[in-house]
């Protein structure tokens, strides 16, 4: 097994801050993109800088130094400009210079220097004036840039022979700086007080440390000794606009988990549900620094998906380690940027069996667990969160119990811009062969799941998102099933500081609705689970899909958080196949869901091989919403483009539907006479609705991991709390 979270400081404290309302980000929400207007041609490659002044963009000029600008757009892809500090400064009224050191407290001496790539040909043909972007090279040799660059801070193009336009064939001017406020944060730097640094004690013995003369400093700094806040860093530089596309990167999808390694295929489905090209980046945001190549985040694949298409990359595969896009055993999460909606799906298939969930858009300062576990051998459960933001998250992750009121929580600090995390069965402050719910509160809104492996008798695995935002008093799963082959359990858990009372209602497929098959009171700071095995009022059709709403009915305002774990055996080929899957309750509603992840080979359809979307309308049943039927309409996104819709669906108030697309003529038809095996879903409701997919694939071909995964979809509309608490 490999060990997939890096080893954090914990110690007790008290329970964090109160919980706090979800939000939907786009990606650096701290600063308004530029609009095309005030870029030099509206299909310029824009780069952000976010540093500790503020944020920074730059407009590369693709026309005018396209090799300069492919070389500087490499360096941010990879990450290698992240954390670096501008080590030059020369005023006033000269150049602001960087990309080429970072000060790494980990490290000694601390000063450490961006690995290079071959040096460039040099492609002066623009003029170095103010607020232009230049690349800095070795004296006497035009071809020799690699990765600094400079800001000009006044008009040095100057004449010959001293101006920069005329020394050492002149200085390549590849970009500027795009915004006011952007060179507002220039300004502010520049105007910082220079310090000759080379003698710190922190850097001496670095090669590197006599080019460090002028450096600006902050407040922070206090000669003779140099630190990470004394400097200017560049927290995080990112693409926020692709060359040659008039957008910019302004949705954001996230998932938290990511591992490769020898006995792991990890795929990441992409599906386009509107009507135009969508243009995207993947970016792996690693929880440990891997010596000079994985500093912290680097961008795994950009590209484009035409409208109505089902796309897609592979990350790793165990067959083709070689070509992996991440080094083996690196904890990292996965981040979506894109230039209009998306679907991502994580299919992560380790241990012998397959995990998958749906990227979310939704970061929160607090995120609900329902079923965690710690175990001697052979259970292994992985608590995972993502900060997205240009500042460290301080989190608190408080564990639950069913016996008692009283509470373990631990602390953790996670960088900007990284994965954090908690390898479970490590937590040595956890009892072990213990089940117990989690809550996750943070200072920054960040995004956290949880990862289940079984790896002995019964193999299984799932990963789930965590619930976001503030305990709800309604929840939804569309789709659970019970029975010889089938076991739902439900797992809440409730942070308030009363007992709640929570009424668990199934609704059935035939329209039967609003049936209580149980009243569970649970106590303060307790966590309580519920099996539907042997509920006999009314009784449960073995096999037979129901969806499960909850309701806390006392004290009125109250909430929780809920988790299903669900296993599921199969007969295939004579043998027992089994895995369990496990999904949030859904406490949000939407008229439209994406599903980024499908397929359907209609030889093994039915046999090994089975995948339902499942409906259910909350109007009328839940505070939000008043009585409304559901239209519902389900599309198919293939790979080529080709669209299949579904004939439309009526789902009346508090019911329920299934499609199940192992049996669905139409679509199976595809793969049979077209060779379309591969979608994404789009799901689309008149009204409010809340969507989920199973997908079991149970063999794989043989030798890889294999099983199944449930998952609530990506909401591609407004999201409505269903409790109608608005957070």
């Amino acid at each position: 097994m490999s060990q997939r979270t890096a080893g954090w400081h914990l110690s007790p404290v008290g329970l964090g801050p109160a919980l706090e309302p979800l939000e939907s980000r786009t990606l650096f929400g701290v600063a308004p993109f530029p609009t095309l207007a005030m870029l030099d041609n509206p299909g310029d490659t824009v780069v952000r800088l976010q540093t500790n002044f503020g944020v920074i963009d730059f407009d590369l000029f693709d026309d005018a130094a396209p090799i300069t600008v492919a070389n500087f757009v490499n360096y941010v892809r990879k990450g290698q400009f992240d954390q670096s500090f501008f080590h030059r400064a020369l005023t006033p009224g000269f150049v602001l210079q960087g990309g080429a050191f970072k000060f790494d407290a980990d490290n000694s001496p601390n000063l450490t220097s961006t690995p290079t790539d071959p040096p460039i040909v040099n492609e002066f043909g623009r003029s170095n004036t103010i607020r232009t972007i230049a690349m800095a090279k070795l004296s006497g040799n035009p071809n020799s840039a690699t990765d600094q660059f400079f800001i000009n801070l006044a008009n040095n193009g100057g004449t010959p022979p001293n101006g920069l336009d005329f020394q050492n064939g002149g200085f390549t001017v590849f970009g500027r700086v795009a915004t006011d406020a952007s060179w507002n944060v220039v300004l502010a730097i520049s105007a910082l007080s220079t310090a000759n640094i080379s003698n710190a004690p922190q850097i001496v013995g670095s090669p590197f440390a006599s080019a460090l003369t002028q450096v600006p400093v902050t407040s922070a700094y206090v000669a003779p000794n140099v630190t990470e806040a004394s400097l200017v860093t560049v927290i995080d530089a990112e693409i926020i606009k692709p060359g040659g596309v008039q957008a910019f990167y302004t949705n954001t999808l996230y998932y938290s988990e990511g591992f490769a390694g020898s006995t792991i295929n990890e795929f990441l489905p992409l599906g386009n549900h509107g009507d135009s090209t969508v243009f995207y980046q993947v970016i792996a945001r690693s929880e440990v620094r891997v010596g000079d190549t994985f500093f912290r985040d680097r961008v795994l694949n950009t590209g484009s998906i035409p409208a109505h298409t089902r796309g897609g990359i592979t990350i790793s595969r165990f067959s083709d380690t070689a070509n992996d896009l991440v080094p083996e055993g690196v904890p990292y999460s996965l981040e979506v940027q894109a230039t209009g909606p998306m679907s991502a799906n994580l299919s992560h298939y380790d241990f012998g069996s397959a995990t998958g969930e749906a990227f979310t858009p939704v970061t929160s300062l607090t995120w609900g667990f329902g079923d965690a576990h710690k175990a001697t051998a052979n259970v292994h459960d992985f608590l995972v969160w993502q900060n997205p933001n240009p500042n460290p998250a301080n989190l608190t992750v408080t564990f639950y119990f069913d016996n008692t009121s009283t509470t373990i929580a631990l602390n953790a600090t996670t960088e900007a811009f990284r994965r954090g995390g908690l390898s479970l069965q490590n937590v040595a402050q956890l009892p072990t062969d213990t089940n117990f719910s989690v809550v996750i509160t943070s200072d920054q809104p960040i995004v956290a799941a949880l990862s289940h492996y079984s790896t002995a008798g019964q193999i299984g695995a799932d990963t789930a998102l965590g619930v976001p935002g503030q305990p709800s008093g309604v929840g939804v799963l569309p789709l659970a099933s019970d029975g010889a082959s089938a076991d739902e359990t439900v797992t809440f858990v409730n942070p308030n500081n009363s007992t709640v009372v929570v009424d668990i209602i199934m609704v059935f497929s035939d329209g039967t609705a609003d049936t209580v098959a149980s009243i569970l009171p649970i106590p303060l700071n307790r966590r309580a689970q519920f099996s539907f095995d042997g509920v006999q009022n009314p009784p449960v059709p073995t096999g037979a899909p129901f969806t499960v709403r909850y309701l806390v009915t006392t004290p009125s305002g109250f909430g929780v958080y809920a988790q299903t774990t669900h296993s599921q055996q199969f007969t295939v080929n004579g043998s027992t196949v089994s895995d369990v899957n496990s999904n949030p309750f859904g406490i949000t509603a939407a008229a439209t869901w994406f599903f980024a992840e499908g397929f359907m080979d209609p030889v093994r359809a039915g046999h090994d091989l089975f995948e339902t979307v499942s409906i259910f309308n909350p109007n009328g049943v839940v505070p939000t919403l008043p009585a409304a039927n559901a239209a519902v309409t389900v599309t198919f996104n293939f790979t080529d483009g080709f669209q299949l819709t579904n004939p439309v669906v009526n789902v009346a108030s508090g019911h329920r539907a299934d499609l199940n697309l192992h049996t669905l003529a139409t679509l199976l038809d595809q793969g049979t006479n077209h060779g379309r095996f591969f979608y994404s879903i789009t799901v689309s409701s008149t009204v409010a609705i809340v969507a989920q997919m199973e997908h079991y694939d149970l063999t794989l071909g043989g030798l890889q991991p294999s099983g199944g995964f449930g998952t609530l979809g990506t909401p591609g509309s407004t999201l409505i709390r269903l409790d109608g608490t608005g957070g």
